[in-house]
């Protein structure tokens, strides 16, 4: 299993390259608290791009009831919902 800190780096990376706002500069450090919405200049489409990218470079799957945005709207939430998934999935 990959460790968190490479998890969280790597998805920070995919979060700035996947943003469909790219007219809209994000000036700071992408932190545990960068949200995707709020920060990020995230749209619906964005988001679901984003999903479909994560389980592609780590291949999981995100169940139905994990795509609400109270369990990934900052990174950190995302971090440990991905890595929750690599530990189930390489149990």
């Amino acid at each position: 299993m990959e460790n968190k800190d490479l998890i969280f780096s790597q998805l920070a990376e995919l979060a700035l390259q996947c943003r469909s706002s790219g007219n809209i500069l994000f000036e700071g450090e992408i932190n545990e608290n960068t949200r995707l919405i709020e920060d990020l200049a995230y749209e619906s489409i964005s988001i679901m791009g984003f999903i479909v990218e994560i389980e592609s470079k780590y291949d999981i799957t995100f169940d139905d009831d994990m795509l609400l945005i109270d369990k990934f709207n900052n990174l950190s939430l995302l971090s440990d919902l991905v890595n929750s998934l690599l530990v189930i999935k390489n149990d």
